[in-house]
């Protein structure tokens, strides 16, 4: 069975500067990046988005392209710009600023065939902002009645949403509708007021999805928390930066088609298949970072 991933989520370029000079840039966005990675070790990735058609989009879609991603379900608009996030680095301390506008209506993508087994993902301000929520939320429910898994990432970027009250419904809705969270500590901290992972799995995430695998930058590590217990995973010296964690993203995917977890099995899963889920992904992550 060859097992189709699509993937939802936002198009940006990514500028760093250091010292207040340009130092990178590259196309931005954990999703978008898992994406390519996946692409990169020849799975079926579609990646469903938005880039204007202008030059920075033009960038973006032939980065997913060269790294075998289809692209057919990213809406080429005309009306706006797609967006850049200027990202300031310096004195140990890091800010940023994006600019770049959608048109009024939210995206009119041509949504790809989703089947049975098939994996679907999605998260970041994209799944939160209520230009695109509801539509993104409707296709979730679709994937989920067709027996897809459903993965959500977070990705809080508290920049962007300045008060938390008005999004948490979405946020919600969002974690009731998935088999599996991706989180960091830092996204725990920012939405439930916590840095204790296990905490706010039991607290909160445990009421709408089962599964939750979270990322401690602090000690480095990766907790897979499901029903049976709790399986860790050090991530070493390889813990550092967004392509890292969009590399561990694209990791628990591809360990999921890997080890053959289906949608049945998700929500019950024993405690040697979640372990190897664990450390296959960080195996990934250490390969395509």
């Amino acid at each position: 069975m060859n097992r189709k991933i699509i993937i939802i989520g936002e198009s940006s370029l990514e500028v760093i500067f250091e010292n207040d000079l340009p130092k990178d840039s590259f196309p931005g966005g954990v999703l978008l990046n898992a994406a390519a990675k996946l692409g990169d070790a020849g799975r079926q990735v579609n990646f469903v988005s938005e880039a204007a058609n202008d030059h920075v989009g033009d960038i973006i879609v032939r980065f997913l392209e060269s790294n075998g991603v289809e692209i057919r379900s990213i809406d080429r608009y005309t009306e706006g710009t797609t967006p850049v996030q200027l990202i300031f680095q310096g004195a140990g301390k890091e800010s940023s600023v994006r600019y770049g506008s959608y048109p009024q209506e939210s995206f009119g993508v041509v949504w790809p065939r989703i089947d049975p087994d098939d994996i679907v993902v999605f998260g970041g301000y994209y799944s939160v902002n209520p230009r695109g929520h509801d539509r993104i939320y409707d296709i979730i429910k679709y994937a989920s009645e067709r027996h897809a898994i459903v993965i959500y990432v977070p990705n809080f970027d508290m920049n962007r949403v300045h008060r938390i009250t008005r999004v948490m419904p979405a946020i919600l809705e969002n974690f009731e509708s998935s088999n599996l969270v991706l989180t960091r500590t830092s996204d725990l901290r920012d939405i439930f007021g916590k840095d204790d992972a296990a905490k706010a799995f039991r607290d909160h995430v445990s009421f709408y999805s089962f599964n939750m695998v979270n990322f401690d930058a602090s000690s480095e590590t990766l907790k897979f928390f499901h029903r049976k217990s709790v399986e860790e995973a050090g991530a070493g010296s390889a813990a550092s930066g967004r392509q890292w964690f969009a590399g561990v993203v694209a990791g628990i995917i591809d360990s999921i088609i890997t080890n053959k977890v289906t949608s049945a099995d998700i929500d019950n899963l024993e405690d040697e298949t979640a372990k190897k889920v664990l450390h296959d992904s960080l195996e990934f992550a250490g390969k395509y970072i």
